[in-house]
């Protein structure tokens, strides 16, 4: 999309009708990126915060750590789906 807007920019003053039909692009370029980016969400998001939980996700990457640590999560609900994603990528990419 940003490929896009650059080269909206650059034709605007030199052939504005090329700028025009560039700009009709963009809206179509960001829902593709936005459904790419929710591919990659959902092929990162692991199975087993769909099926248990997120103190339940957490343990694995916890048990792979070099430092001993522990999950200590005393949750009052289950949170949304994206924060339990944001939340498991944090831990796990340390």
């Amino acid at each position: 999309m940003n490929v896009l807007l650059g080269a909206a920019k650059r034709a605007l003053t030199r052939d504005p009708a090329a700028a025009d039909e560039i700009l009709e692009r963009a809206p179509d370029a960001g829902e593709q990126a936005l459904a790419e980016l929710r591919a990659v969400v959902r092929s990162v998001l692991q199975p087993v915060l769909t099926e248990r939980s997120l103190p339940d996700a957490l343990t694995a990457p916890a048990a792979d750590c070099p430092v001993t640590c522990r999950i200590d999560a005393d949750l009052p609900g289950r949170p949304a789906v994206s924060v339990q994603g944001t939340a498991y990528f944090v831990v796990a990419r340390r």
